[in-house]
């Protein structure tokens, strides 16, 4: 019988908030070990067209699976820096096919990961920040690997903390998570079960408002017609902005957030193709030459006014359909890179997400949640026009990195 011994849990944030972080001490009962494992890497790693390339691939591929009713949005992004931790505790098979997977080896994701967050664009009006923390049983059997702990502290500046699994570290870690989402995810646990020894926390928040503000002239009732064919009423937000994009019979546009940095992406499939179609199509190389075909032109933009929120999206069967295996299999997993001696008696029991988006006059504010659970045994110049008004594909999109934070459908109103 395998029991649960860790458990990672990946948070993501996105929430168009002001911070107040430093108004209030953070409730921590744990003892903090994150100075005794403090950045010792002297490489600053690079965020290249390689990386690029394979993380649109994996962005692309992982929303194709993971895409269903309840799941119409995503954070790749999260996702990624999730596998990217459980990752680094897998060796020989298991490491070989998350490599094979991800189009890249986890040194040279790791550094990627690194730069990414380490450059990230941020301003009064458009924030964003990424934090990790890693909490250990201090009275569990099984010892953690001070190369595995090293690894999180060079690469994804992991906050270690020790202390026992106890109902005051549910405290801990519930406040370390609200700290970290100014609010917007004030617990992630209710209790630790007997048998977890590890969790690993990692936070990005996201706050953006428009470069360009709405007036309320610009704001009108409109219909907006759903995927079943019945219609909805929308708040309708209309803009002229200057870059188009078209690929395949899809047609889009970039509407920026403050600084130019981020921007969304609105896609409209063709007339007549179902957004089930539309995502049957979706890949790295549909979203790169869907992003190449930007053109400053004229276009008549109309956003509505819209919410999404899943519940727990599965990650396992998509990754595993994507050829992540082992990591998941009891009998097969390899996680001798994370604990001592018992590396072979570990595997990943799931990896959730949930995930809730918000769009609106102001700006976008979202939040995603993912966690990991592992056990052990014991054209020419000329106005152009997209409108909204039918189910569409979007993207929260780093313009100058060319990342998607955030992808989703909006396929009804209601």
């Amino acid at each position: 019988m395998k029991r649960t011994v860790l458990s990672l849990l990946s948070l993501l944030l996105a929430a168009s908030l002001t911070f107040s972080l430093s108004s209030c001490a953070v409730k921590i009962s744990a003892a903090e070990l994150s100075a005794g494992y403090s950045r010792t890497a002297t490489e600053k790693g690079e965020v290249d067209e390689t990386f690029r390339e394979a993380y649109l691939a994996f962005a692309a591929s992982l929303f194709r699976l993971s895409w269903g009713e309840d799941a119409q949005v995503l954070s790749p992004l999260s996702a990624l820096y999730c596998l990217g931790m459980i990752a680094n505790g897998a060796e020989n098979e298991t490491r070989r096919q998350v490599e094979e997977t991800l189009g890249m080896d986890l040194d040279t994701l790791n550094k990627a990961l690194y730069a990414y967050r380490t450059s990230m664009f941020s301003s009064s009006e458009c924030k964003i920040r990424i934090a990790d923390s890693l909490w250990i049983d201090s009275e569990s059997d099984l010892t953690v690997k001070p190369s595995f702990l090293q690894t999180n502290a060079d690469w994804y500046d992991a906050q270690i903390y020790s202390a026992p699994f106890d109902g005051k570290t549910v405290e801990s870690i519930n406040n370390w998570c609200k700290d970290q989402t100014d609010g917007m995810i004030n617990k992630i646990l209710d209790e630790i079960p007997a048998d977890t020894f590890m969790y690993l926390i990692n936070s990005l928040l996201f706050d953006a408002k428009w470069e360009n503000k709405y007036e309320k002239s610009d704001i009108r009732s409109a219909r907006f017609t759903n995927a079943d064919g019945t219609a909805a009423d929308a708040e309708m937000m209309y803009s002229e902005e200057s870059v188009y994009l078209t690929y395949s019979g899809s047609v889009g546009f970039c509407r920026p957030y403050a600084g130019g940095k981020y921007a969304f992406v609105g896609v409209l499939p063709e007339d007549g193709t179902t957004i089930d179609a539309f995502l049957s199509s979706l890949d790295g190389a549909f979203l790169s030459s869907l992003l190449a075909s930007a053109e400053t032109t004229p276009v008549s933009v109309g956003i509505p006014e819209f919410s999404a929120e899943t519940g727990e999206t599965d990650l396992k069967e998509p990754l595993r359909s994507m050829g992540i295996r082992d990591l998941f299999d009891e009998t097969r997993a390899d996680f001798s890179a994370m604990v001592e001696d018992r590396g072979l008696d570990v595997y990943c029991d799931y990896i959730k997400q949930k995930v809730k988006i918000d769009v609106d006059r102001s700006g976008t504010k979202a939040a995603a949640i993912t966690w990991g659970a592992m056990r052990k045994e014991s054209a020419p110049l000329e106005e152009k026009s997209v409108i909204l008004d039918r189910p569409f594909f979007y993207l929260i999109l780093d313009t100058e990195n060319g990342i998607p934070l955030f992808m989703g459908t909006v396929t009804e109103l209601s």
